[in-house]
């Protein structure tokens, strides 16, 4: 196996030392920043919002998120305990205020976490997904009536092209569809040779 088909492995579930290094680069590339400001922003979160970050990585969006509200609450799940324990380090003090918390979780154990979120995000997680159409249901069913989900997407692959980039966007706005939501739309930021692809879509109220 080549170094670099093992480093891609290590982005989609960062694991050892690697992964730690993978975490550091996650939470210092300047490309990353600017997708979380972005996606944040389409959020719109609210100071009493309850937020669910899927895939939260080294925890650059847990902050964005905490520092935006008063008496709401984010929480943030990834499947690599590497990726957790950075997030902790990187989001101390709204840990310890109570408007963070943490948990190592994969997709699949979404039904576990107390729902009623009324924002959910995922940035460059859901390409990593075998069963779309399952991770969308599984998101519908924790998230609060009239709760806006946000999935961001841009491709990382060699020669990125904004053709791929819309692609994916049109898978998921497919599968949430699939799952109910409604007012399903795409905005689009530009960002190098290929956009960076944010679908929205709303929970009925219902």
């Amino acid at each position: 196996m080549s170094i670099r088909s093992e480093i891609a492995k290590q982005f989609a579930n960062p694991r050892g030392l690697l992964g730690g290094l993978v975490g550091i680069v996650m939470a210092n590339r300047p490309s990353n920043r600017r997708r979380y400001r972005w996606t944040i922003g389409c959020l719109d979160i609210a100071p009493d919002d309850r937020v669910l970050e899927i895939g939260c990585g080294p925890g650059l969006g847990i902050a964005g998120i905490a520092a935006r509200l008063e008496t709401g609450r984010v929480v943030g799940v990834d499947h690599s305990a590497v990726m957790i324990d950075q997030a902790l380090c990187r989001n101390r003090a709204a840990l310890r205020s109570g408007k963070a918390e943490l948990i190592v979780r994969d997709i699949d154990d979404l039904p576990e976490i107390a729902g009623g979120f009324t924002k959910v995000m995922v940035v460059n997680v859901l390409q990593f997904v075998p069963g779309l159409d399952i991770a969308a249901n599984r998101i519908a069913d924790i998230m609060a009536p009239g709760g806006l989900l946000a999935a961001t997407y841009q491709p990382r692959r060699r020669r990125p092209t904004r053709e791929a980039a819309i692609a994916f966007g049109d898978r998921l706005a497919i599968a949430f569809g699939h799952a109910g939501f409604v007012d399903i739309r795409m905005m689009e930021m530009p960002e190098g040779t290929a956009p960076v692809i944010t679908v929205l879509a709303v929970k009925p109220k219902s």
